[in-house]
């Protein structure tokens, strides 16, 4: 169990450099195809994977978006392996924004040749007795990674021909490589070694659907040692239960770790007796730490781990699982349940009822659900366009903290007037000032009426950008004029960009300027009074 866990770990590096790729191809896709090869191939080099790297072709399609690799090659230690066909894509990008990547890695025509002379003689012969000492199969990957908060939501689903189907579904939050800058570069992509990695993983399964695999396995055994198949799949459980106590033996919680390997001894019974599926989850109550988790399993904490490990049940994808909790749950996590929705995870997409479940916005706090919800008043799908909601959800998405709610406050102001704009920028203003989230505009207010010259500067780009606070071009305006009256080079170039962009048509009006220079004015004066 140790042992897969850190296998997943040491993939995690990986699947960063892989996301990197995919989000590259978009520049490859434009007339770079010639030197595609040669980054791929450093790139397997550095990760130690191959001692020899071929390529057939690569090719772009701008307008779906896509990288194509043909016919690769990669000859290794442990056999040779080739695709016919590997294609990055990027079909969705939801957040519209380069902090946030993802899309799909599809690998058609995988082949693997065992090389005799670098495994183990028993892996190779029963490779070879049970069909696979050349195999074939088909792979999906799908990903997305946000460079904001270093999250890793990816699935892998792997059809091995004539064996079985593999999937694996991981999250995995707090990405941080530490390794140095200039180990980065010198050694490239191999520095970055499994004891540099740091990440808490949110969720982890494993699942391996049998279409003759295990049966093969057995004939081969049964013909190796003489003994009939029923006795095999008998002593398996047995086997494996007695490797794993002996594994575990001289860990203080023993006794814990028996009881589940019991469990566990059953599970594989069930399985060896009538292969179907088999499967390992890991889904914690809250992020764990990956360099916490072995100590977690060696003192028998499986409950706080929340790990299951079973055999021939109905496989539900893990978003399906959360679903029936939000739903069990009656009302007690609206907003979750309303996301689910709204993201079309765990449910078939309904944005009416996400609209019903989210109705009461005035207590909502959640960034996210204010932005998607207010992606979907904006857009019009599924219920009435409404762009004054619309703007109204987006203000609040945004000084809670979703870093694109700026994007999509300028988007929907393009469709509306400018004294549309200020009425709700000031009555959401207005609420906010009221609401307890106001620590940091009551922080840097003081600031700044205390003369702080960088506070000033912090609440004109807070107002301007929609962040931390709700958008108000007046008071954007007010603070950065007080900032460039100071003396601030950057206040007075915000003053200047809002000035730019106002007039008739403009973020602000005229009597909206005459308003916030007086309010400046009026503040200056305080300030000045104040110094005397």
């Amino acid at each position: 169990m140790v042992k897969l866990l850190k296998k997943i770990k040491l993939l995690v590096p990986v699947l960063v450099i892989l996301l990197t790729l995919g989000n590259s191809y978009k520049s490859l896709a434009k007339g770079y195809e010639g030197i595609a090869p040669q980054i791929i191939k450093a790139l397997l080099v550095n990760l130690r994977l191959s001692t020899d790297v071929r390529f057939g072709a690569v090719t772009s399609h701008q307008k779906l978006g896509t990288l194509s690799i043909f016919d690769l090659i990669v000859r290794t230690d442990f056999g040779k392996i080739s695709f016919e066909e590997v294609t990055f894509s990027r079909p969705s990008n939801r957040q519209n924004n380069d902090m946030f990547v993802d899309g799909q890695i599809e690998v058609s025509g995988f082949h693997y040749e065992i090389s005799s002379r670098h495994l183990p003689f028993e892996f190779v012969a029963m490779s070879r007795e049970a069909g696979f000492a050349k195999f074939t199969g088909d792979a999906v990957i799908q990903f997305a990674y946000h460079l904001g908060n270093s999250t890793l939501d990816y699935t892998l689903n792997f059809t091995l021909n004539g064996g079985g189907d593999l999937t694996v579904s991981n999250s995995i939050s707090d990405i941080y490589v530490g390794t140095s800058l200039v180990d980065f570069i010198s050694k490239g992509p191999g520095s970055l070694s499994g004891n540099s990695l740091h990440a808490k993983l949110k969720s982890f399964t494993f699942s391996f659907f049998d279409k003759g695999l295990v049966n093969k396995a057995i004939q081969f055994q049964s013909k190796q040692t003489e003994r009939n198949p029923s006795q095999i799949r008998r002593e398996i459980p047995v086997l494996l239960s007695k490797q794993a106590k002996q594994a575990t033996q001289k860990l203080p919680s023993k006794e814990k770790i028996f009881r589940f390997i019991d469990k566990g001894e059953a599970e594989v019974r069930k399985f060896s007796l009538n292969p179907k599926n088999l499967t390992l989850s890991i889904i914690p109550d809250s992020p764990i730490p990956f360099e916490d988790i072995e100590g977690f399993i060696e003192g028998g904490d499986f409950d706080l781990l929340n790990l299951q490990f079973h055999a021939n049940r109905k496989v539900l994808p893990i978003a399906t699982k959360q679903f029936k909790r939000a739903i069990d749950s009656k009302g007690k996590d609206a907003v979750k349940l309303a996301m689910m929705y709204l993201q079309g995870i765990g449910t078939p997409q309904n944005f009416s009822k996400a609209a019903r479940l989210l109705k009461n916005t005035k207590t909502l706090k959640d960034p996210e659900a204010l932005f998607s919800l207010s992606q979907v008043f904006f857009n019009g799908t599924g219920i009435e366009k409404d762009l004054k909601r619309s703007y109204e959800l987006a203000l609040f998405a945004g000084a809670r903290g979703h870093f694109t709610a700026g994007n999509l406050l300028t988007k929907i102001e393009a469709e509306l007037t400018a004294r549309e704009i200020t009425h709700l920028q000031n009555q959401a203003a207005s609420e906010w000032d009221k609401s307890e989230e106001t620590h940091f505009l009551k922080r840097n207010k003081t600031a700044a009426l205390g003369g702080d010259l960088s506070a000033m500067r912090i609440l004109a780009k807070a107002y301007l950008r929609g962040s931390k606070l709700t958008r108000n071009y007046k008071l954007a305006y007010v603070w950065s004029s007080l900032g460039a009256a100071a003396g601030d080079p950057i206040s007075r170039s915000i003053r200047d960009r809002i000035l730019s962009v106002s007039g008739k048509s403009g973020v602000l009006e005229a009597r909206d300027i005459v308003a916030a220079q007086d309010l400046a004015e009026e503040l200056w004066k305080r300030n000045l009074e104040r110094t005397k």
